[in-house]
């Protein structure tokens, strides 16, 4: 992946030269290192953007923790070359082989403050006890900006109410807002070079626009820019060159015009991304990728339809198109969009029940006290709000970032105390949202929350399988350690995830592997697939944000096991996310909330 012939370029030394990378991370169950990322260059220079492209679980994010020095202690890596600011990484090293915890000492000590990492998970990258405030001074230190400067830039970034969220913590401010919070504290630092893992995907689309061009900007000033991404649009808005990575190997890369268009585009793997972009599309692939360690086979065979024999007993070596155009495919020339068989019939879902509410929650008002004990201020978070989801229905809840939809699913969790309002939940008003230990035990038997922060969801140390069998034993089942294994698999399989998985530490995964985790084991508390009937009493899944980090294709499969958990068990949802097309999908009853004081606070859209 090298786009060291950009015509842009006009320093003689490149910000990041990196040759023959491999990455591998060790699983200690059992310890085996598993490679992620297969041998590949990366070249960037100042005023350039790069994209990377993929299916979710492909490498993307492992490959940008690693440029930036943010791998686990334990991972192993390979380079022939690895320079940095003009300075070499790896050092006198005869192998050219480092560990994680070298690595990462070695750019910290090279990069300063010149790199900057956007995290995926916003949240995880601030100090959890440390106030806004105190994250922009630091940033901007040695200066010492005014309070009215740090408000102006968390204006520039969208943010309502700049004065209130200085005084704030991370915890109480949402997934777009802390995503927002990165990109001003980046505002304040001598950046040369930025890396950004997914950094709109909690932000609604209006803003992440103005997102976009403020880190153009920063380009055209000279900055380099490493952008993972699923949403091929901002691809195309802010990068120069893009490359699709598939189960960590190169499959095609080159300028973005050229790469993300239809007409042009060389391996079928990007060409199925194109196709999964298109809003019309109405077929849904079987893709079963190789993993990369096989490289006597083409990682795309299994999921090509034009596939030959050649592809399942040799790798592609990369071919060039029209200049800095480059594709690892046997026959890029004959390469066509794949004609994928057409998707299951969906089940048909029992409708929802108009007179019986599951969440009726009318005026509800919710804030953050001040930690002093001299001063017992409040910030109000969660403005007058209502909100009623009925038994059996799919609803949809879309908004703009920080107007509460994560307080609200943290509200009906019993997860945050109300201040006003009325709130009932399975038909028992609640009036303060302080529940008994004993009624909200009751109430998570029958509620299952998806947060945002796939990161801090799991134990880091427990591994895939154990996890699971955590969440089939409060459903009740107890399963033998064979079947136990089996419902794993067959877990896993539903949303791609491969069997090998099962013994991988959490902490190891991919963001978009998390999530996905995160999707399931909620689904098997509930047990899901070993309970083939609906409960007696009527349980409610709150899915907060879950297509971030998974890509188009693997949606679709999202879609299907939702529909089918909620035809086999009855379930409700509350679906909470920016997606449009996904909840257009999936949803009987949507609603959108603004901040905005021109427009209503809440509108009812058009049911499916």
């Amino acid at each position: 992946m090298s786009i060291a012939d950009n015509p842009k370029t006009n320093e003689t030394s490149p910000l990041l030269d990196v040759r023959g990378l491999t990455i591998s991370l060790l699983n200690p169950a059992t310890g085996v290192y598993q490679p992620i990322v297969a041998p590949l260059d990366v070249t960037l220079s100042s005023g350039q953007a790069l994209g990377i492209t993929g299916i979710s679980g492909g490498g993307k994010s492992t490959l940008v923790r690693a440029l930036s020095g943010q791998l686990p202690a334990t991972a192993r890596i390979e380079a022939t070359t690895w320079k940095l600011f003009r300075q070499d990484v790896i050092g006198p090293n005869t192998r050219r082989q480092i560990s994680g915890r070298a690595l990462n000492r070695r750019v910290r000590q090279i990069a300063g403050r010149r790199l900057f990492f956007i995290h995926q998970d916003a949240r995880t990258a601030l100090v959890p006890y440390r106030t806004i405030e105190w994250h922009l001074r630091r940033a901007a230190l040695p200066a010492r900006p005014s309070t009215s400067d740090l408000q102006s830039v968390l204006a520039d970034m969208g943010i309502p109410s700049p004065i209130g969220v200085l005084k704030r913590y991370p915890r109480e401010l949402s997934g777009g807002e802390c995503q927002r919070i990165q990109l001003a504290i980046a505002r304040w630092l001598p950046i040369e070079l930025m890396i950004a893992d997914e950094p709109f995907s909690f932000v609604h689309r209006e803003r992440a626009g103005k997102l976009v061009q403020l880190l153009r900007s920063r380009v055209e000033k000279g900055n380099g820019l490493v952008f993972v991404s699923h949403h091929l649009d901002v691809l195309r808005e802010l990068t120069d060159h893009t490359a699709v990575l598939c189960n960590g190997a190169l499959a095609e890369w080159g300028p973005t015009e050229t790469v993300l268009n239809s007409k042009t585009s060389c391996h079928p793997h990007t060409r199925l991304l194109l196709r999964l972009g298109d809003p019309d599309r109405r077929t849904l692939p079987v893709l079963q990728c190789q993993p990369h360690s096989q490289q006597l086979a083409c990682v795309f065979a299994g999921a090509c339809d034009l596939a030959r024999e050649a592809c399942d007993r040799t790798y592609p070596s990369s071919q060039s198109h029209s200049g800095q155009h480059r594709v690892h495919c046997l026959f890029p020339e004959v390469t066509a969009t794949p004609q994928a068989p057409l998707s299951a019939p969906q089940d048909d879902v029992a409708p929802a029940s108009e007179d019986r509410f599951l969440i009726r929650a009318e005026n509800v008002v919710a804030a953050f006290s001040s930690p002093s004990l001299w001063n017992r201020e409040t910030d109000t978070i969660l403005s007058p709000r209502s909100l009623s989801i009925h038994e059996g229905e799919c609803l949809g809840l879309r908004g703009e970032s920080g107007c509460g939809k994560t307080t609200m699913a943290r509200v009906i969790m019993g997860l945050h105390p109300i201040r006003s309002g009325t709130l009932a939940r399975f038909g028992v008003s609640d009036l303060s949202g302080n529940l008994s230990s004993a009624a909200q035990r009751r109430l998570w038997h029958r509620t299952q929350w998806i947060s945002q922060d796939s990161d801090v969801a799991f134990d880091p140390l427990a591994n895939v399988e154990d996890s699971l069998a955590q969440a089939f034993l409060a459903a009740g089942v107890r399963p033998s350690q064979a079947e136990l294994r089996r419902l794993c698999d067959d877990l896993l399989s539903r949303l791609r995830l491969p069997a090998r998985l099962r013994v991988s530490l959490t902490g190891n995964l991919s963001g978009g592997e998390r999530r996905r985790l995160a999707i399931l084991r909620a689904l098997a508390a509930f047990g899901f697939p070993a309970k083939s009937q609906a409960s007696n009493h009527p349980r409610l899944l709150i899915l907060d944000e879950p297509t971030v980090g998974i890509d188009l294709f693997l949606q679709a499969f999202l879609r299907e096991l939702l529909r089918e958990a909620r035809q086999q068990l009855g379930l409700t949802y509350l679906l909470i996310s920016h997606d449009e097309q996904f909840l257009g999908n999936m949803c009987d009853r949507e609603i959108f909330w603004s901040s905005r004081t021109e427009v209503p606070p809440q509108q009812e859209l058009n049911s499916n």
